[in-house]
């Protein structure tokens, strides 16, 4: 986690404090030292414990420690200490009522009476921490078995002499040649004895991820490990077997892929292009629309062949060099949102205009190694906003030509436009003319009886 004080140093030199303070997956805390209360927490408390500001600004920082490391976290996070911290654990509660383990690094900022905290959740390395200790004692009792069931097969499998399913799956305590129709799901066996044959050929060892049914009769997934026990012959005179309960990697795993396959419908299905680009210039990830204006997979400023087909203009009238089209800018640190309109000429020849919005990719040292890219066409918008405006121009041109007196109105009937003869003619200026500006150059006497007409 690093120095707390640097850490909270450069997240007020941010801009505002505020945002690197709320963003932080990190939880954020300050702490009185007159009275161990919470002054400020930020959203990470309730995204990690539930807990939101309001629940925790004002009570004590013990208010949600474990009963059983009250103690020892007030020995060794006394509010009023001036050192610093580092590394302590302990439990805390969550408002659901569970518990997670927290790692705290906090400093004091004596002059201001606070004392800054930063915490983070430690609960899965602790657990993964508590299972690999078990997982250990189990390697040590079983010594090629590091799983919970432990089974033992005859030299040709056959027969299963003995299984212990430590309640994943049902015991067998009795030599049974039955094992297959007990264990294993039907389509399984197939492979399950493609995988014996190979490993009784070979004389190696049998490894496989399989489903089986487990004790309770519901269907589970393991990976099972099996070694020959050779005799003195080199012959095989047995198995000895381990299999691990995998369901719930299993299941994660399934839904994982389940959900990158929606995101990568969506993605592809985006109506804009995107891309994530290496520092190379080459994307790592695109979707659809936006190989359509990138079929080489090489960004537009880089692409040497195919560069000029995107052009680019300047205030007054310069083309865009290369150098300063969105992707070499986020490339070189710089964010380009809102993005920069910009002509393509497809290899059909037809020309689309397109919007490119692009930003830097940093790691965590803040080096840029990349840029995420968007384009979206907007030909459609673009020309139709370019017919109007010429559409506009052309009324204006006739209507600034004829002798009558035009103006233009909104379905509400107020004015928005009047034309030059208008203007002359009342000594209004356009300003002036508009709303319900115009009815101030009627006749008082006639007034009252034109708004009405003209409303009517």
């Amino acid at each position: 986690m690093g120095d707390v004080e640097d850490l909270f140093r450069a997240g007020e030199a941010l801009r505002a404090g505020d945002r690197f303070f709320d963003l932080s997956v990190d939880m954020l805390g300050i702490v009185s030292m007159r009275d161990g209360t919470w002054t400020r927490v930020n959203p990470a408390f309730t995204h990690t414990l539930g807990w939101s500001e309001a629940d925790l600004v004002g009570q004590s920082f013990l208010a949600v420690v474990h009963p059983d490391d009250l103690a020892r976290s007030e020995a060794a996070a006394n509010p009023a200490a001036g050192e610093s911290l580092a590394g302590f654990e302990h439990r805390m509660r969550c408002k659901d009522g569970r518990h997670r383990w927290v790692a705290w690094n906090t400093a004091p900022h004596v002059e201001e009476g606070l004392r800054f905290c930063v915490g983070r959740d430690v609960t899965r390395a602790r657990e993964t921490e508590a299972a690999l200790r078990e997982s250990e004692a189990r390697f040590r009792a079983f010594v090629t078995a590091s799983s919970d069931v432990v089974y033992r097969m005859s030299p040709d499998w056959s027969r299963m002499h003995r299984l212990d399913g430590q309640g994943f799956l049902a015991d067998t305590a009795e030599p049974t040649e039955s094992w297959m129709e007990r264990y294993i799901q039907p389509d399984d066996r197939g492979v399950v004895r493609d995988a014996i044959d190979r490993a009784i050929r070979t004389k190696g060892m049998f490894e496989l991820e399989h489903r089986v049914r487990r004790a309770d009769g519901t269907t589970g997934w393991t990976l099972s490990r099996a070694v020959p026990i050779l005799d003195g012959r080199g012959g095989i005179a047995g198995w000895l077997g381990a299999a691990k309960d995998v369901s719930a990697r299993r299941l994660a795993e399934d839904a994982l892929r389940d959900s990158e396959a929606r995101l990568a419908a969506v993605f592809e299905g985006l109506p804009v292009g995107v891309a994530v680009i290496d520092a190379g210039g080459e994307p790592v990830l695109s979707n659809r629309e936006m190989r359509r204006f990138m079929p080489t997979d090489v960004m537009p400023s880089r692409d040497e062949a195919r560069c000029s087909r995107w052009r680019a203009w300047h205030p007054d009238g310069r083309l865009f060099e290369p150098r300063d089209f969105p992707g070499a800018r986020a490339l070189r640190g710089e964010r380009v949102v809102p993005g920069i309109e910009l002509l393509y000429m497809d290899d059909e020849g037809t020309e689309v205009w397109t919007s490119i919005s692009a930003v830097p990719l940093r790691d965590g040292g803040g080096r840029v190694v990349g840029q995420v890219a968007v384009i979206a066409d907007i030909d459609a918008s673009k020309r139709a906003a370019s017919a109007l405006h010429a559409e506009v121009g052309r009324f204006r041109t006739l209507a600034e030509g004829i002798p009558q007196l035009v103006w233009r109105s909104g379905d509400d009937g107020l004015w928005t436009w009047a034309s030059p003869q208008w203007l002359a003619f009342t000594g209004q200026t356009q300003e002036q003319s508009r709303g319900q500006g115009w009815l101030d150059v009627i006749h008082p006497d006639d007034h009252e009886a034109m708004a009405r007409a003209w409303h009517e």
